[in-house]
């Protein structure tokens, strides 16, 4: 009987059609998720993955083609209907209100009432503790999220959408902030759900998750579905084949920069101390012209707060930052920006790009003063530059008027990478600058940040993916606690410990 209720349909997708413009985002594609089971669906940025989950979850109507729920077609879904029929969604941008407590974000919308009127609210936070510990997440439910780390939100998030009916689980990028730890807590919940009967469809750019923890694969492609298959049937290689449909070479090669080796960046003997925050205690550190240096650490270790430090968004009480060997007096973003460091955030979509604004817009925003003469801006210039960088980076959009908020994670963050491109920078940080983006784009990156390189830049990359520091990076630096505590230089076609980096990050020096 347990087989059979596997195998009727959770949901099921029918010639699903979609456009933007001039741009079409689906084409005519057919899904079908079985009760049970943990589909993983994979595919490029803009391939249409999100596309097609939002119109499944009531966000966004289709063109052409219906929903089947339960065997009743649907046309046009809403949030709410979607909702009450057990369609659940979790985005990837995290949609939790910060000064809530964690049980009152669970239960919104969906609060336990007396009557019809007064919310109950300490059987809310009782029922919200219970399905936390059901788990094994030690997060308090009365605590408020505002309090919480990235991951510790993500898992909140992710039980958030197990509260009230639950027929379909829809996870787009749910790992994209989750450490080992908090993935053990996922592993927990996905074969519970599946237990019972949900259909799971499980987004993700980490192939070796979806080989992990799903049962089959559907990829899409330019708006196409182009292959539905068993997991068993298919390696990452495939994965990686049916996706881009060429093939991805993004092995370590050394710098070819013949110029001189300039120090462009120098800490001293940093420290910096911020309530509620790590902090970063005797850390030294050059970058040179013409090479990528990369930072590793795990939650917790510093990186992030280090580069604030020297942007002047957190206290510094000892040390100090030179700049091309001229020391930098009162640190801000401002000043580091006029001495050509370009810093790319971690959070794109809040501090790297304005959503509302166009393509165009967001490239020109920091060099708007020498596009310019008495206050007015030189429209066909920052067209010019921003087609050019279009091309350069290849931005999938129909135009540079596009809105930003209208891309795929994966042209939001060339478009990032553009605006700080076109100011011309001597140094560029990168700050986990592949987080949720496809293997194809990631390539394109991770080559265009080599070129950068190879044409003086100084880059510095700080991520939380070895993998993505072995293939770039010509040293890498490992933080504990707020100090660095090793550096491994890497020589071409050899091989770095992933235990020596583990170690160190974890044991220190």
């Amino acid at each position: 009987m347990a087989e059979a209720a596997k195998r009727q349909a959770a949901a099921e997708l029918r010639n699903i059609s979609k456009r933007f413009g001039g741009t079409a985002a689906l084409d005519h594609v057919s899904l079908s998720l079985d009760r049970g089971e943990i589909l993983g669906l994979i595919g490029e940025n803009g391939a249409g993955k999100s596309t097609l989950m939002n119109i499944m979850s009531g966000a966004l109507q289709p063109d052409t083609g219906t929903v089947v729920l339960n065997g009743r077609e649907y046309s046009r879904l809403t949030p709410a209907l979607a909702q009450r029929l057990g369609i659940q969604i979790v985005h990837q941008e995290l949609s939790l209100l910060p000064e809530m407590t964690v049980a009152e974000n669970m239960f919104l919308g969906k609060e336990l009432r007396r009557g019809t009127g007064i919310i109950r609210r300490q059987a809310c936070c009782q029922e919200a503790q219970k399905l936390l510990a059901q788990f094994g997440i030690d997060i308090r439910a009365d605590r408020k999220v505002a309090e919480l780390s990235a991951a510790q939100k993500q898992l909140v998030e992710i039980c958030k959408s197990l509260i009230g009916p639950l027929e379909v689980l829809i996870l787009d990028e749910p790992t994209s902030s989750l450490t080992e730890h908090e993935m053990g807590c996922l592993r927990r919940i996905l074969p519970e759900l599946k237990k019972q009967g949900t259909g799971i469809v499980f987004i993700s750019h980490k192939l070796d998750e979806i080989q992990e923890l799903c049962d089959s694969i559907a990829v899409l492609r330019d708006g196409n579905m182009v292959r539905r298959e068993p997991i068993e049937q298919v390696t990452v290689e495939d994965m990686v084949n049916y996706m881009v449909g060429r093939d991805i070479h993004d092995a370590y090669t050394a710098s070819r920069f013949e110029g001189k080796r300039e120090l462009i960046l120098e800490i001293r003997d940093l420290r910096s101390r911020q309530y509620g925050e790590v902090t970063v205690n005797n850390l030294n550190l050059k970058v040179y012209a013409g090479e990528i240096v990369g930072v590793f650490g795990l939650i917790g270790s510093g990186r992030t707060e280090m580069i604030k430090a020297i942007h002047g968004l957190r206290a510094m009480q000892e040390g100090s930052v030179l700049v091309s060997g001229r020391r930098i007096g009162k640190l801000s973003p401002k000043r580091m920006i006029a001495e050509g460091v370009a810093w790319v955030t971690e959070d794109r979509r809040h501090e790297g790009v304005c959503l509302s604004m166009s393509i165009k817009n967001n490239i020109g925003m920091p060099i708007y003063g020498q596009i310019s003469k008495w206050g007015i801006i030189n429209g066909r210039k920052l067209k010019g530059m921003a087609e050019s960088y279009m091309e350069q980076l290849a931005i999938k959009a129909s135009g540079d008027q596009a809105w930003v908020e209208t891309l795929s994670g994966g042209n939001q963050q060339k478009v990032v990478l553009a605006k700080w491109l076109a100011s011309k920078p001597r140094l560029l940080i990168l700050d986990e600058p592949t987080r949720g983006i496809d293997v194809g784009s990631k390539s394109e990156i991770h080559q265009l940040i080599r070129d950068l390189r190879d044409q003086g830049m100084a880059v510095l990359v700080i991520s939380s993916e070895m993998p993505e520091l072995f293939s770039l990076s010509d040293r890498i630096l490992v933080m504990k606690n707020g100090e660095i505590t090793g550096e491994i230089s890497k020589e071409p076609g050899e091989a770095v410990s992933e235990e020596r980096i583990m170690k160190l990050a974890t044991l220190g020096a």
